[in-house]
This record gives C-alpha cells, sequence and structure tokens, in this order.
C-alpha cells in the first residue's frame, strides 16, 4: 500500500469511527492540503457534510452545532492562517463549556519551518483553550488505533468538562493522488549554498534562461522587468509580484496555460531559472520547476530577504543580492528562446479568447474577464 492510500485508508477509518461515537456534522472548509481529510468526512455516509467555505463562519456553525445538540461537530479546516481563523470559536467554546472538535491540516513534520506556502506554526496554535491531541501514525495496520484515537478525541470534548480538542494533522504529498501513480516521498535536501551579500554581478551560467518573479511586497524587483527586456529574457510572474502587472513582451501573461500543455513544456524546460521573491502561489509552476531541477535545469534563488523559500529543496544556489544589477550585464541574447515563449503567449491568449467569445460565452471564466 502506497503512503497517499494509507493515508486515506486511516482518515476512513478515522471518520467512520467518529460517526460511531456519535458525531454527526462535519463542518468542511477545504483548502489543498486538506483534501485526503475533507474527502474521508465528506464520503462518511453516517456524517451530514456542511461546506463552508469562510473558516470563521464554519467555527462558529460548529460551535452553534455543539451547543445546540450537547455533542461536538468536527470542523476540519486547511493549513496556514485558515486554522488562526477557528480561534475565536474555540476560545468562545472553552469559556462556553461547549463541545467542538477541531481538525487542522499541516505540512509533515519535515516541511514545517521551511518556507513552503501557506504555513503557519500550528503546533497549540489555540493556546490554553483547546486541549491537544497527537494522532497516530498513517499506517493501514494502526486502523483499529485510528479508531480508538477517534472515540477518545470525541471523548475528551465531553469529559472531565465540555471543550474544544484540537488534532493538528500532518498530511502527506500526493494528498489526492491515484494509487498507480504515488511513489514514496524523497527526502528533503539540505538547503541550497548560500552566497553572502553582495554588490558585485553575479556570474549567471550560459544557455537558455527564464525568469520567475515570485511575490515582492517590498518593491525589491520594480525594475527587474526592464533588465529582463535588456537581456532579452522571458518572464514568468505570480500574480502577487509587481512584474506580473507590466504589459512588456517579455513578461509571459498566459505561462499557466502554456505550462499546462505538457509536451510544450516538456520541450521547453530552460537551462537557467533565475528565482526571485517568494515562492509562486501556483502548483503547476511549482511542479514544473522542481521537475526541471530533476532533469537538470540550475535554479538560482536571488534572495535579497535571505528568506530561503526553498521546501523542494531544488535551489542550486541563493545569492543575497537583486537579481537585476546582475542581469543589466549578463545579457543571454537569445533571441530564438524569448520569440517561442512570446509566441507561445500570443497563441495561448487566442485561444482563450477564441473559446471565451463563442456562443457559450456566459461563463464565470468570462465573468472574470470582463470585470
Amino acid at each position: 500500500m502506497t503512503p497517499t492510500s494509507a493515508q486515506a485508508t486511516c482518515l476512513k477509518a478515522f471518520a467512520g469511527s467518529l460517526a460511531a461515537s456519535g458525531v454527526k456534522d462535519a463542518i468542511l472548509s477545504p483548502g489543498s492540503r486538506s483534501a485526503p481529510l475533507i474527502i474521508a468526512l465528506g464520503k462518511c455516509s453516517e456524517l451530514r457534510a456542511h461546506s463552508i467555505i469562510d473558516e470563521r463562519a464554519a467555527a462558529f456553525f460548529g460551535l452553534g452545532v455543539g451547543k445546540g445538540s450537547g455533542y461536538p461537530a468536527v470542523i476540519a479546516c486547511t493549513s496556514g492562517t485558515a486554522a488562526a481563523e477557528l480561534a475565536p470559536a474555540v476560545h468562545e467554546a472553552r469559556e462556553a463549556r461547549s463541545p467542538l472538535l477541531v481538525v487542522t491540516a499541516d505540512r509533515p513534520p519535515d516541511l514545517r519551518a521551511a518556507g513552503d506556502n501557506q504555513t503557519i506554526d500550528q503546533i497549540g496554535v489555540y493556546g490554553s483553550a483547546a486541549q491537544v491531541m497527537e494522532c497516530p501514525p498513517f499506517d493501514e495496520s494502526r486502523l483499529a488505533e485510528w479508531a480508538d484515537f477517534a472515540r477518545a478525541a470525541v471523548e475528551a470534548t465531553l469529559h472531565p468538562f465540555p471543550g474544544p480538542v484540537h488534532i493538528n494533522m500532518p498530511l502527506w504529498d500526493p494528498l489526492a493522488a491515484h494509487p498507480s501513480v504515488v511513489q514514496a516521498e524523497p527526502p528533503l535536501d539540505q538547503i541550497a549554498p548560500f552566497a553572502g551579500n553582495s554588490n558585485e554581478v553575479v556570474e549567471i551560467p550560459e544557455g537558455s534562461t527564464l525568469i520567475v518573479a515570485g511575490r515582492d511586497e517590498f518593491g525589491i524587483d520594480i525594475p527587474l522587468v526592464a533588465a529582463a527586456e535588456s537581456a532579452g529574457i522571458p518572464v514568468i510572474a505570480d500574480p502577487l509580484s509587481p512584474a506580473s502587472q507590466s504589459s512588456s513582451k517579455v513578461v509571459i501573461a498566459n505561462w499557466d496555460s502554456i505550462l499546462r500543455t505538457r509536451e510544450w513544456a516538456d520541450l521547453h524546460r530552460p537551462d537557467v531559472i533565475l528565482r526571485t521573491g517568494d515562492l509562486p502561489t501556483s502548483k503547476a509552476l511549482r511542479g514544473w520547476i522542481a521537475e526541471s531541477a530533476q532533469a537538470g535545469t540550475k535554479v538560482i534563488h536571488f534572495d535579497q530577504l535571505e528568506s530561503a523559500r526553498d521546501p523542494d529543496g531544488i535551489n542550486s544556489l541563493r545569492i543575497a543580492a537583486k537579481l537585476h544589477p546582475s542581469l543589466s550585464l549578463a545579457a543571454r541574447g537569445d533571441k530564438v528562446w524569448l520569440a517561442e515563449w512570446v509566441t507561445a503567449d500570443v497563441r495561448a491568449a487566442a485561444a482563450i479568447d477564441a473559446a471565451l467569445d463563442g456562443p457559450e460565452s456566459k461563463s464565470e471564466p468570462e465573468l472574470a474577464r470582463q470585470l
């Protein structure tokens, strides 16, 4: 049994045992990290599933269930600040002596404090307001232990007096992959070598080059697009990067659609990726960068804030400097490479426009474009 299928099997036993222990309502605030937990609770026929996207509203709905019935609802949410949004209801449940079972999805221990997206320190996030319970390992040979754990969690919300219980559940990637394609998680590599602060021009390896501009709330890379134009390098900009607002042809607007075209994406892996800012928020882009690194692409992270955001262990080098001064004297000069990206961008835009301008154009994507 693969790690993902073992995880799913244990969560199924967990959900079934909650129902067998008297829990009737599962309040679900879906998210990527919580997917296997949400699926297990949502598919349990003995639980009434309530999908409430806003975590704060979900928590107070669950609090109301507990106050009205005297029995806990289970609330499940994804990782990061989603867990913190439950805090007001958790504290009120503590003060009101109302039963409440909160299950927050989290990264595995090895990926905590590694700079991954949508993460905070969730250990003890509710302070003294909630009793904390540690879940068993995901092991298909320990299903009875998972069933006992669920019963104990429900019991803890009721005795010695009613109140909230918090389970911070580390969930492993792949989160919801088909068992036939799941592989064991590789061990994380040590963090990439780090070059100290430098105002000198950095020697960038030769070859086809791509810039991936991540979130930048400090204005560090505002001149980045001009430097990329001068160097003739295509730019993929996260929506949270100032570079994404540029109308320059080197900024590839439809990169998500392009990279989801597997044949094109596989044939256009660069020799060098120059990263700036935070990790991209797109899973598709992060996956493509990781695959490219495994295929031999050199990934250099220009990280003036020294944030060390590399949970996938793909960086070849981190440099505590801005990227654009280095580009100004290190032009790639590969016009064919740039033209291929620009042409793909134009074609993707035309295909999207053609689809949205068709007779069946009354759709959410069309509404988003109009807005």
